[in-house]
């Protein structure tokens, strides 16, 4: 009945250690997965930052673009071409009367 004891304890020891040598082989596998996550991580961080750093020279560019929408709309507000031919040829007398007026010297 030693015997038996005994081999059925050395089968016991056997599985424990195969156990443990199993788990220790999957905690090093999943330490390696985490390294790996973490490096990648490091890799996002440093596209963030790229990309954070072309948006803002892209908001930087975007700035003199609304300005222009601005321009537009306050041309828009002359409603059409009529009225600023009115104003073209308006501001065209008037400066050809001021001309006059000073002492119309070539």
């Amino acid at each position: 009945m030693t015997n038996a004891t005994d081999t059925d304890i050395k089968e016991i020891k056997q599985l424990i250690t195969n156990c443990f040598e199993g788990l220790n082989r999957e905690i090093k596998q999943v330490k390696d997965d985490v390294k790996e996550i973490k490096t990648e991580i490091k890799e996002i961080k440093k596209d963030l930052t790229q990309v954070q750093i072309e948006q803002g020279k892209i908001e930087g560019k975007l700035e003199p673009v609304g300005k222009i929408t601005d321009l537009a709309e306050r041309i828009g507000e002359l409603k059409n071409w009529r009225q600023i031919a009115i104003i073209v040829i308006s501001s065209s007398i008037a400066a050809f009367l001021g001309w006059l007026v000073r002492g119309s010297k070539f």
